[in-house]
């Protein structure tokens, strides 16, 4: 059977390298990690599905803005017979430091519109999240007083790009760990780690 990898964010180059949109980062560092095509636009995703010895990979990207995430995911979902025990949704999370990776087995949508989206549209939350922190804003320097919502929609700080590449480099390692031994271990391997730094 298929995993179903989706990485959130928004299409528009306004969103492009923004906090909100490390889902679609991720997904990008994928398709390089699998030497994959390029993706191709199809029922309201860029996609890309590649077979595995021991299983099929399809790397989404929903472009129905984050807020309907769900939309494509579940077209996705019902045209290649994915399980919700198969699907993985790699996110931002503000509330994890930037540099962490959380691996989380199911659960609510913890205020990510995106997340609440899919919970919605695939009538269930026993799914698998990789939960990709990008912090909240800093009480000092140019952050300070940013709202939230303006603060996810805000590009990485030249220091933080530096890191994104060990970041992506965890979340292929946490992508290979799940193929092979399954979320719980997944959970166990990647969640205690420290910080990238």
């Amino acid at each position: 059977m298929d995993y179903l990898f989706v990485g959130l964010g928004n299409p528009g180059s306004q969103y492009t390298a923004t906090r909100h949109n490390i889902g679609f980062m991720a997904i990008e560092s994928l398709l390089g990690v699998y030497n994959c095509s390029a993706p191709k636009l199809k029922m309201q995703g860029l996609f890309t599905r590649i077979k595995l010895p021991h299983c099929g990979l399809i790397f989404l990207q929903p472009q129905t803005y984050m807020n309907r995430s769900g939309e494509a995911v579940v077209r996705f979902m019902e045209y290649y017979q994915v399980d919700l025990d198969h699907l993985v949704v790699l996110h931002d999370d503000i509330d994890l430091s930037f540099g962490r990776v959380k691996i989380v087995a199911n659960g609510g949508a913890g205020g990510h519109n995106g997340i609440r989206s899919i919970i919605q549209h695939v009538g269930g939350k026993t799914f698998s999240r990789m939960k990709i922190g990008v912090g909240r804003p800093s009480s000092k320097g140019n952050q300070k007083d940013i709202p939230v919502d303006k603060y996810v929609l805000s590009r990485f700080t030249a220091q933080e790009q530096v890191l994104l590449e060990k970041i992506y480099w965890r979340i292929g390692d946490a992508v290979d760990i799940l193929l092979t031994q399954g979320v719980a271990a997944c959970m166990n391997e990647i969640n205690g780690l420290p910080i990238v730094d």
